[in-house]
């Protein structure tokens, strides 16, 4: 019993920490995956990992380019004007809004997950870790078998996270 308690958990630990340091695994804070698309074109769909940090950060993108957009298209001349009537120049043609919810998939085996989502973007979380600490902004869980969901009206992403064992933390930024 005394093996159970004591000595696997401190293996284990003994055992996490050297795979960290054994592979380069940067520990001091530093990410080894980082993600900071401009753009929702620029948005990962799937990041996928054994081990490490990922950081992915929406922060730069315009959340406008959420929002769909209503371009007035191309003006036609008004036939009762005549043939030497002015006619209004043609708008430009405007980028086509991207389907919403816009999916985003990370896996990570062991390490840290951080996403960074720009306030006022509405988003729908569902973060699930093995073992570890999982924070999705106002709810945490930690320890074992961790599901914490985020549910939203009309969510510009899905954003999905799976991890083995480590953290994983989404806020607004």
């Amino acid at each position: 019993l005394l093996f159970l308690f004591i000595f696997l958990p401190l293996l284990l630990v003994a055992l996490l920490i050297g795979l960290l340091l054994g592979n380069g695994i940067n520990i001091d804070g530093g990410f080894d995956s980082v993600y900071r698309p401009r753009t929702v074109e620029d948005i990962p769909a799937r990041i996928d990992q054994d081990a490490g940090e990922v950081l992915l950060d929406l922060t730069a993108i315009d959340i406008d380019e959420f929002s769909p957009t209503s371009p007035d298209g191309p003006t036609t001349p008004d036939p009762s004007a005549g043939p030497n009537a002015p006619t209004a120049p043609e708008a430009p043609e405007a980028p086509e809004p991207p389907d919403l919810p816009i999916p985003i998939d990370i896996e990570l085996g062991l390490g840290e997950v951080r996403v960074i989502v720009p306030e006022g973007l509405e988003i729908e979380v569902d973060a699930e870790a093995d073992v570890g600490d999982v924070e999705v902004f106002d709810r945490s869980q930690e320890g074992f078998d961790n599901d914490v969901t985020v549910d939203a009206d009309e969510p510009a992403i899905d954003l999905e996270i799976q991890l083995g064992v480590g953290k994983i933390l989404v806020e607004r930024g």
